[in-house]
């Protein structure tokens, strides 16, 4: 298979898997952003929102409001580095990974 062939193949299956889990993930009230903040940060003990913004090629902004978002819903908890008060780490609280399990075994 040619590498334009592949790339459009790859393209198709990412929409797909999108709208799967864009389906199921409305269900639980959060939007798709939320849920693949969420995602990343099951994968990680904490994160810094630049890291966040950098993994999930998404504005900082976008990144600073969905962290908002999920801090509000307990999903998420936001800690500043206790030597350098600017630096900001988000990590997943239980009911943040508990959601994460419950959306991955329906996709």
């Amino acid at each position: 298979m040619k590498l334009a062939a592949k790339a459009v193949s790859a393209s198709i299956e990412s929409r797909t898997l999108r709208k799967v889990i864009l389906k199921h993930v409305g269900a639980y009230g959060i939007s798709y952003c939320e849920f693949e903040t969420l995602f990343a940060l099951s994968n990680k003990q904490k994160l810094q929102p630049s890291q966040i913004s950098t993994y999930l090629i998404q504005e900082p902004g976008a990144v600073s409001k969905t962290i908002r978002l999920l801090e509000n819903k307990g999903y998420v908890d936001v800690v500043h580095d206790d030597e350098d008060r600017r630096r900001v780490f988000v990590s997943i609280t239980k009911a943040g990974k508990s959601l994460v399990d419950s959306i991955n075994i329906l996709v």
